[in-house]
């Protein structure tokens, strides 16, 4: 009788969890939420974190405190996410490189981006632009081309890590340019450009926004932007179309995502939150002087616009046999 009545409280009370995960979900968040940064400190990637953190803190309730957990691309830290329980408290602010490339370069990538992370808000997005150290001898994108040939592998370019945008636009420029350069690797962007200005590197793509410091005070040299269109905050700097390499365009974006699992309730009040924190005015002009575009949506428009940039990119990389 008492193992009768034992089993059906198990029952009953197994048949009652489904109905405290709604309740769970709306005290959500309880303590404060962890956004990792996958890049160094200084970085882009950061820069955006820090600035939606405290206007989505307010909407929470709850403190968003970055963490900096840098390391091969991107991948460290958003594998760490990938591992997290889903409970919402810890979250990562990814990028085109752990979330796309990785995938198609890294065989053994630890976790996948499509089933391991579920999103939960695009961010933003930005443009790219080529910069010089200024004492390299060049003042166009035609300047550079004509000194890459002339002197084969003698110039190398710095990204901010295997995969990352910086490293795909430098491929893309070699490949189209039909140069030779090579590409050196680092953990983020900030060391990277301690070696442009230090004159160890020579050149690199990245940015607007991360750049704009270096461009205004003439410590780098700007030659063309990599989109479509000028930059508002660089209007006499052409593009890589108006600098005859209209192929070389590429667009760094940032969005959150929590580990897959995690409640749809607990992803819409994040989603909610970023929302907000994109959409209010002081953002708004920090991302304008930063030369971003903030991009509220939700989820399921984040998931698409990750799949689509995986379709785009595939055949690209696998041809550059990017490593």
């Amino acid at each position: 009788m008492k193992y009768i009545l034992r089993s059906a409280l198990t029952a009953m009370s197994l048949c009652l969890l489904p109905l405290a995960n709604p309740a769970s979900a709306a005290d959500y968040p309880e303590r404060p939420i962890r956004l990792i940064v996958p890049y160094s400190a200084g970085g882009i990637t950061d820069v955006i974190g820090r600035i939606v953190a405290m206007p989505a803190s307010e909407v929470l309730g709850q403190s968003v405190v970055i963490e900096n957990r840098a390391g091969a691309g991107g991948t460290i830290g958003t594998n760490q996410v990938a591992r997290a329980p889903a409970d919402g408290y810890t979250i990562v602010l990814g990028a085109l490189s752990p979330l796309v490339i990785s995938k198609i370069t890294n065989k053994e990538l630890p976790y996948d981006p499509f089933t391991d992370l579920k999103p939960v808000m695009q961010v933003a997005q930005s443009s790219l632009v080529l910069v010089v150290n200024p004492e390299l001898p060049v003042n166009s994108v035609q300047d550079l081309v004509k000194l890459l040939k002339e002197k084969p592998g003698a110039y190398s370019y710095a990204t901010a890590g295997a995969g990352t945008p910086s490293h795909l636009a430098g491929e893309l420029f070699k490949t189209i340019a039909g140069v030779d350069a090579p590409a050196i690797h680092y953990k983020g962007f900030s060391p990277a450009l301690q070696d442009l200005l230090g004159g160890r590197i020579h050149f690199t793509f990245d940015s607007i926004g991360t750049l704009l410091t270096q461009i205004a005070d003439g410590r780098v040299r700007a030659l063309a932007v990599a989109g479509d269109t000028r930059s508002p905050q660089l209007p006499d700097v052409p593009t890589m179309a108006e600098s005859g390499l209209g192929e070389v365009s590429v667009a760094g974006w940032y969005g959150v995502l929590a580990p897959a699992g995690t409640p749809d309730a607990v992803v819409n009040k994040l989603n909610q939150a970023f929302v907000a924190a994109v959409g209010q005015e002081q953002v708004k002009r920090q991302f304008h002087d930063l030369s971003l575009q903030g991009t509220p949506g939700s989820p399921q428009d984040f998931a698409q616009l990750m799949r689509f940039e995986y379709e785009r990119w595939n055949p690209i990389v696998s041809r550059l046999e990017l490593e």
